[in-house]
Order: structure tokens, then C-alpha cells, then sequence
């Protein structure tokens, strides 16, 4: 039977949101500590690489499925990952098989100490406060209130009560999310699936490596080339433009890294901010 992993959709582009997780899973990183070259192509990026390509061109993956949704309705792919939009679409645009389906955390890569790591992409907004405000107290007090877990499990009932049940809402602190109207089958398997995510780090020219990471998938997976090939080739285009645009702002100068650019992954993260329980 198919199965449906996100970098088998219709679009030849292959972003981030598709790619770095295998790259997380195997421990890889995409960028050196600087920011101003890539890592790609080296441990366990690479074997990432390798992999999500071989799943196509070794393990005969669907190479496109136009639209995950309904070929799960019909039973075309019953195994597939998506994301909350295609939780809800089944849920209540697909009433025929109601109670003939279930989430479960997405497949991972076993490390050295037998732990599956699950790791995922993810992307979301933030509140900021301006610094010339003239009102940054009351501001302040504003995001603490709708930032609460209090406050986003209520919106989220109000949201329903007012649109309908299909109006489900995701609040990003856990503890509202716990208490929100979210269906208590699916919430314990989101909370466990939720300690395997994070964002991709950002760097000037980041947009490079998405780019060339697409591209390079394309080519083996579409016109056959070597793996490694493809991607050696994709380092030297992006370690350009990465080096490029470090020299544009200024943290390369007469072609010396005066100053590294702090490149913004879970680990550095962790660091800036400390962990506190409860509300986040």
C-alpha cells in the first residue's frame, strides 16, 4: 500500500518544512556555528539527504500525490503525514470514515541510546513590544493576559461555540492547549508529539539552501544523478551567496569573519531562555 510523506506533494519546490526533518532526525545540522557555510553534506545531513531521496528512487514512493486528503478518503494512500489543517478536513468533511482512523506521532530515526527521535518542523508568529512605546507596561500586561493558558482555552471554546465545532483552535502554551477544545483522543498524541519540534534557524541568505536543497532532491530523485553530486554541487552555490550576504551586513570584512553571526537553533535557543513551567 502508498504511502504519503510531504516531500511526495504535486509542487517540485521541496522547502524546509519537507527536508529538515529528516535532517533533524539524523542529528544533521544546515549550517556551521557561524552561519557562514553550510552543512549539507556532511554526517548526518548527508545520510538525511540519502535517505528522503532513496525512499523515491529505491522504495518507490509515489512521486506526487495531488491531494493527500481525499486519497486517503478513498483509500487510495492510508498511511500519510499532515498536519492540523488535514486533522480537522477529516474529521468533519469526511463523515464516511468516521471512526476508521487515528493520529499517532510521525515516524522517526532510532539514535545510539534506542530513543526514536521525531523530529519535526514547525513555524509560528510572536507578540512584540516596540521600544519606543509609550505604552509598554500596559502592553505587557495585554500579552500576559491573552498569552495565558486561562485565556487560550477559553478563545478556543468561544471559537467553536460561536463558528462551530470544525473551528479548532491551537494555542502554542500547553497548558491551555490541555485545557482547550481540542478532542481528548487526539491530544495526548499532539502534547507527545510536540516535544519533537522545532523551527528552522534563520541566517542571511538562508533561502539559498532551501533553494539548492530542492533542487538537489530534484535531481536525483528526477534526473537520476549521484546523490552526492547533487548535493557537493548545491554547497558550492550556497556557501557563495551565505558568504555573500555576511559580507553585506557587515560580519565579513575584507574576507574575514570579524564577528559570527549566532545562528538561532533549539540548542542556542535553550540557551537565551531559560525553561519555566507552567504558563510559557
Amino acid at each position: 500500500m502508498n504511502i504519503y510523506i510531504p516531500l511526495g506533494s504535486d509542487s517540485s519546490h521541496k522547502g524546509f518544512d519537507t527536508t529538515t526533518p529528516f535532517i533533524y532526525q539524523y542529528g544533521g545540522r544546515l549550517f556551521d556555528d557561524t552561519g557562514s557555510q553550510t552543512e549539507i553534506h556532511l554526517g548526518g545531513a548527508y545520510e538525511a539527504f540519502d535517505f528522503m531521496t532513496s525512499l523515491f528512487t529505491v522504495y518507490n514512493m509515489p512521486l506526487t500525490t495531488a491531494q493527500f486528503y481525499q486519497s486517503f478518503r478513498d483509500g487510495k494512500t492510508p498511511i500519510g503525514i499532515g498536519d492540523a489543517n488535514l486533522y480537522v478536513q477529516l474529521k468533519h468533511a469526511a463523515p464516511e470514515i468516521a471512526g476508521q482512523w487515528g493520529m499517532i506521532p510521525i515516524p522517526g530515526i532510532e539514535n545510539a541510546e534506542g530513543e526514536i527521535e521525531r523530529w519535526d518542523s514547525t513555524y509560528g508568529s510572536a507578540s512584540i513590544i516596540f521600544s519606543d512605546s509609550e505604552k509598554k507596561a500596559e502592553s505587557w500586561s495585554f500579552l500576559q493576559w491573552w498569552n495565558s493558558s486561562e485565556t487560550q482555552a477559553t478563545f478556543s471554546y468561544d471559537l467553536q461555540a460561536t463558528l462551530g465545532h470544525q473551528f479548532l483552535y491551537l494555542p502554542a502554551n500547553l497548558e491551555g492547549f490541555k485545557a482547550s477544545a481540542w478532542p481528548q483522543e487526539s491530544k495526548q498524541v499532539i502534547l507527545d508529539q510536540w516535544q519533537w519540534i522545532q523551527t528552522t534557524g534563520r541566517v542571511p541568505g538562508d533561502y539559498i539552501v532551501e533553494r539548492e536543497l530542492s533542487n538537489a532532491w530534484n535531481k536525483v530523485v528526477l534526473d537520476g544523478e549521484n546523490p552526492r553530486i547533487a548535493i557537493d554541487h548545491a554547497v558550492g552555490i550556497i556557501d557563495k551567496e551565505l558568504e555573500r550576504k555576511l559580507r553585506e551586513f557587515g560580519y565579513i570584512q575584507e574576507d574575514v569573519l570579524v564577528r559570527p553571526f549566532n545562528v538561532p537553533v533549539l540548542e542556542t535557543i535553550e540557551r537565551w531562555i531559560p525553561s519555566h513551567d507552567g504558563d510559557n
